[in-house]
């Protein structure tokens, strides 16, 4: 009988051991990951990657901007506010563009950027020249719409500076304030076709 109490408990240790070491693996494997995207994530500054973009390609894109035949690509995330302002600009002065949802995990639709944030637009395809950033993206397609005064009204500043640096963080954090309430709001989002 204390054989079989002690190949059983041994048993029971082998697969606490077991468990532990495949949650020590998998939280240090989660851990680099997180480490790795932070790292890439910082590798480019947004404004160092748009300043090297080629410049006749940007403006070649630029002129057929509302032209069905311009191909642009929006990479985003659907719960991502920024991805969503820029793709509410688009919406709103009849940009035509695809939208790619971008896979969070791996990220490898952006594979061909050096950039790894979203929101990002590709102009032409594969090859095609890239803008990032949601205001670098509204600030560089304001004057070619023609909005540019509008953008550089102080009030209109203001809020946008309120809503990117203040309404963004709060929204996020009540809606992430316990499991149970990002649950119910990310499956609100996903309730819509898009934001």
């Amino acid at each position: 009988a204390r054989l079989c109490e002690f190949l059983t408990m041994s048993r029971w240790r082998r697969l606490a051991f077991r468990t532990v070491t495949v949650a020590v693996a998998g939280g240090g494997a989660g851990l680099y990951m997180y480490r790795q995207r932070l790292k890439d994530n910082k590798a480019v500054a947004a404004e160092d990657f748009n300043a090297a973009q080629p410049k006749d390609r940007l403006q070649a894109a630029f002129k057929s901007l509302k032209s069905p035949d311009g191909r642009i690509e929006l990479f985003r995330y659907t719960t991502c506010p920024y991805c969503g302002k820029a793709k509410a600009f688009l919406d709103y002065f009849r940009i035509p563009y695809e939208a790619i949802e971008v896979e969070p995990m791996f990220k490898s639709q952006l594979a061909p950027s050096e950039y790894k944030k979203l929101p990002q637009l590709r102009f032409g395809g594969e090859g095609g020249a890239w803008l990032v950033d949601s205001d670098h993206i509204v600030n560089t397609l304001a004057p070619l719409l023609g909005i540019e005064k509008q953008l550089r009204d102080p009030e209109i500043e203001r809020w946008r500076n309120w809503a990117r640096e203040s309404l963004v963080r709060h929204v996020t954090l009540n809606i992430n304030r316990t499991l149970l309430s990002a649950w119910e709001g990310y499956r609100y989002i996903d309730s819509f076709d898009t934001i």
